[in-house]
């Protein structure tokens, strides 16, 4: 597996968008890094979620496994 080498404009957009962002929406700003990647990223800058959008994430990941199930 290929190390993902950030920008420094997709650092700044990272610190910009972070804690506003849900995972799904971050996947969509950044489809070049997997969610891990992008997680990875954020704790290494020091980031966090806004708790509300924190929330708001693991319920679309929780309706996106039920989904998977059928």
């Amino acid at each position: 597996m290929s190390r993902a080498m950030w920008s420094f404009e997709e650092e700044e957009l990272l610190k910009k968008v972070y804690s506003l962002k849900t995972a799904n929406q971050l996947r969509e700003i950044f489809p070049q890094y997997t969610r891990e990647q992008v997680y990875r990223k954020a704790k290494k800058l020091g980031l966090k979620k806004d708790e509300l959008v924190s929330k708001q994430s693991r319920v679309e990941n929780s309706i996106i496994q039920r989904q998977d199930l059928w």
